[in-house]
């Protein structure tokens, strides 16, 4: 099991009725950054997470199109930017290993669309029924969450489509593979409120129950999976989640820590107070 993520861009010339023209862009290079740095903020808002990105070269290449004057405009070469971060790990062009079959007829609506994101989604989510799968949607189409592909007029499939970074990182905190899950590491405790000197190490305590740090763990966040960060409202206190290693069971253990820690990076801060 696992998570899969699909990302689409608008286009100079519009593959599909629903799809958006970029055509806005091509006059404003304003725009143009504003549109990049939102694409970058969908990349990297999911970093911490455990999923399979896949973009399509042709959607990419097709958005381009309408933008030739500002490709290599400092300080932000358009492609290039583009292209670095979808060069990471985490993301694949899907059409280098496409599952979609040109004998199918797939639809939105009762109206035919083909070789589109669209139309591997649906088939690969068909395949494998057991991953989780959503659609980043960068204003690239006009159809509302969820959408529904219909395969040869009988196999129906909806898919979650997300247009911000709230609702990305709200999806994600339903719909990991595997599941955040905590467990308690006795030297911090369970319920403790004070701190201890153990082996001449000031150990912080955990405030509140597992299942509290459990809850609060799954919308933690951090600037990678190995240490994550929530505020607790209840105890006014920073809670810290440590990553135990690459297991099945994704454990975390975790400890309060008071407002003014210098453990908490400031941005985490200003992001959750």
């Amino acid at each position: 099991m696992e998570v899969e993520i699909f990302l689409l861009l608008k286009e100079s010339v519009p593959q599909n009725q629903w799809m958006n023209n970029n055509e806005e862009l091509a006059l404003d290079f304003n725009q143009v950054q504003i549109y990049i740095k939102e694409f970058i903020q969908f990349i990297t808002s999911s970093e911490i997470e455990n999923y399979q990105g896949f973009y399509d070269s042709s959607n990419i290449k097709n958005f381009i199109e309408n933008l030739e004057y500002f490709k290599d405009k400092y300080p932000n070469p358009i492609h290039r930017t583009i292209q670095i971060n979808l060069s990471k790990e985490a993301w694949i062009n899907w059409r280098d290993s496409k599952i979609q079959s040109v004998d199918k007829n797939y639809t939105i609506f009762n109206q035919e669309i083909k070789d589109h994101t669209f139309c591997e989604i649906a088939e690969r989510k068909t395949a494998s029924e057991d991953h989780n799968y959503a659609l980043i949607n960068h204003s690239a189409y006009n159809l509302a969450s969820p959408i529904s592909v219909t395969i040869n007029e009988h196999d129906k499939v909806e898919v979650e489509s997300l247009s911000t970074v709230e609702e990305i990182f709200n999806w994600f905190t339903q719909n990991r593979i595997p599941k955040r899950n905590f467990h308690i590491n006795p030297k911090h405790g369970e319920n403790r409120q004070d701190e201890r000197l153990i082996h001449n190490e000031l150990i912080s305590p955990l405030m509140c129950s597992a299942q509290e740090a459990k809850i609060l763990l799954q919308t933690a966040i951090g600037n990678n999976r190995n240490e994550l960060f929530n505020f607790d409202k209840e105890r006014n206190h920073f809670i810290v989640f440590k990553y135990e290693g690459n297991t099945p069971e994704n454990l975390y253990h975790g400890y309060h820590v008071p407002t003014n820690s210098n453990e908490v990076p400031d941005w985490i801060k200003n992001k959750l107070l």
